[in-house]
């Protein structure tokens, strides 16, 4: 699938904004984008955005790493 030539599909500044993509939907438009037809200000946005999504994906799997340290450890 072609991604959108709007580098706007991939804004992530601040999640919560309004008119700002959540997590879910951010890994969508990622995930359909065709990077070989992108342009180079699309590409600075679209690897801004993956990285920020990684980011993110991060902090959940090292939150969910500390939940289960402290139930493994609680009396």
């Amino acid at each position: 699938m072609d991604a959108p030539h709007d580098p706007e599909a991939w804004g992530v500044e601040n999640p919560l904004a309004v008119g700002e993509p959540t997590a879910g939907e951010l890994a969508r438009r990622l995930s359909e984008a065709d990077v070989e037809v992108l342009r180079p200000e699309e590409l600075v946005r679209f690897s801004l955005a993956a990285g920020q999504l990684a980011g993110w994906a991060e902090a959940l799997r090292r939150a969910a790493e500390a939940r289960l340290v402290a139930l493994l450890h609680a009396p």
